[in-house]
């Protein structure tokens, strides 16, 4: 008796290592991005570190967090071999705020086309290895703060920064159709939860930093409930 209740409790022990092992090898969801997958703003304002989106979405699942702020597509290429170290089972994509400024010649760093082929390069790099991926739009900009980086009259006759950016977020919803990868437009949904796309209505909205360009804690809590939602609806 004495040896099979030994036993058991051996078989118990090597049962929840097992358990232990499986959960720190879990495959992991690799975020994959610019600032606002960084969070490089959080410093400067103050922000609490626990109340990113990454952070918020590591409480449910193990989260490699490859955003560096001032990416581009380009710049985001290159750091692929990275991104395949961190063995992801989900990567979730989110680039463009970089890649849509313009310099006084009107020339973006990152042109539509090129953008649109460097997405594609990385959704099929992704897929190859199959790893699942989800494309993700940017945010609205709010005009006034980001005209005092930039110059304003360099975008006017796109109908301003934030017309001109949601050029560059046609492009990842139109690769997202034609790979067949969930999309999550964090461009609408922040603008349905202002109301209307307008600087008044996206300050008012306490989603968007004093940057115009990054999120606040409120805005990362919305932007990570509704990508675990398509996580979720995705089985990812």
């Amino acid at each position: 008796m004495r040896k099979i209740f030994t036993s058991l409790m051996v078989l118990g022990i090597l049962f929840l290592m097992e358990g232990k092992i499986t959960e720190a090898a879990a495959p992991a969801t690799t975020v994959f991005g610019d600032s606002n997958t960084a969070g490089s703003n959080w410093p400067e304002y103050g922000y609490d570190d626990n109340k990113k989106w990454s952070v918020l979405l590591g409480k449910s699942r193990t989260v490699v967090n490859k955003g560096i702020g001032g990416n581009t597509t380009g710049m985001g290429l290159n750091r692929m071999n990275d991104i395949l170290q961190s063995k992801p089972k989900t990567v979730t994509i989110m680039f463009g705020t970089n890649d849509a400024v313009l310099n006084s010649k009107f020339i973006p760093k990152t042109s539509l086309r090129q953008y649109e082929s460097n997405l594609n390069k990385m959704v099929d790099t992704f897929q190859s290895k199959r790893i699942n991926v989800v494309l993700m739009t940017t945010l609205p900009i709010i005009e006034q703060p980001y005209y005092k980086r930039h110059n304003k009259n360099l975008y006017l006759k796109y109908g301003g920064v934030r017309a001109f950016h949601d050029k560059y977020n046609e492009v990842t919803r139109k690769v997202a159709g034609q790979q067949r990868v969930p999309l999550m437009d964090t461009y609408k949904t922040f603008l349905r939860f202002s109301g209307e796309a307008t600087d008044t209505a996206l300050i008012e909205s306490g989603l968007i930093d004093p940057s115009g360009n990054h999120m606040t804690p409120y805005g990362a809590k919305v932007f990570h409930n509704n990508l675990a939602n398509v996580l979720s609806k995705n089985k990812y």
